[in-house]
């Protein structure tokens, strides 16, 4: 089937096969919920600062590192490399890296005003917002051990993952089946809604479109994984330096009827 849009290359894999993956991807995060959930239960009265490591840990090991393995199984299924699966080779490295930094510069202030403005909507409509897990923790100003193993996961490992399922192999493997559209904008959603997170909703939305974007402009994954990992470092400094945001976008507030 004709490829079509950008100058993204057609992705050589078993389309019957990803299926599995997608089902193994909610399998992981559901399972991590239930680790989580347990471990919880479980240290009730260890001191919160272990709860949380132990959090952490469970979250990258059945979250983050169960979907790497099937990322792996699923590329060695359809007998391809990583390099050959997401064009790592494709385009010079300084147009990758040029475009990754623009993309970020433009994305930030997008999805921070967004995330604001879900918020007030949120409260306008008797709800409470609230923050990722994660985004929680840094608040709570963690020990340096916790905070540089979320540093790792959020900056390093969830990147890298995230964009081989969602960009390299969902969004290619649909529109190739002839709905650009809809990869664009279910996966998009798909990615939304895997972070689980009512506030962040539009934000990511309009992330992974960027993130698309990206990819299609360079052929090579490793532009998407740079934004995100741009994208969750600039975040990660802000929350950790306890730098406050909101006042710069007080205005939108006369937005909110």
């Amino acid at each position: 089937m004709r490829y079509e849009g950008g100058v993204l290359s057609e992705r050589r894999w078993q389309p019957e096969t990803v299926p599995y993956l997608v089902v193994g991807m909610f399998f992981s995060l559901c399972l991590g919920y239930v680790v989580v959930a347990v471990i919880n239960s479980w240290f009730q009265e260890s001191t919160q600062n272990f709860q949380r490591l132990l959090t952490l840990a469970g979250n990258l090991v059945f979250v983050h590192g169960a979907l790497l393995a099937m990322l792996t199984v699923f590329l060695r299924v359809n007998r391809m490399t990583w390099s050959e699966a997401f064009g790592w080779r494709h385009g010079p490295a300084l147009r990758v890296v040029g475009l990754s930094c623009l993309t970020t510069l433009l994305v930030l202030p997008a999805t921070w005003m967004l995330s604001k403005f879900s918020g007030l909507w949120i409260e306008r409509l008797g709800g409470r917002p609230e923050s990722q897990l994660a985004v929680q923790y840094i608040q709570q100003q963690p020990p340096g051990l916790e905070l540089a193993s979320l540093a790792v996961m959020t900056i390093l490992v969830a990147p890298v993952v995230e964009e081989a399922l969602f960009r390299g192999i969902l969004y290619p493997t649909v529109k190739q089946a002839g709905y650009p559209r809809a990869a664009l904008f279910g996966t998009s959603l798909l990615f939304a809604l895997y972070h689980s997170n009512l506030m962040t909703m539009a934000p990511l939305f309009v992330l992974a479109l960027a993130l698309v974007a990206v990819y299609e402009a360079t052929d090579n994954l490793w532009a998407p994984i740079l934004v995100h990992a741009l994208f969750n470092a600039a975040n990660f400094l802000v929350l950790a330096c306890q730098w406050n945001l909101d006042p710069y976008f007080e205005w939108l507030r006369i937005l909110v009827p």
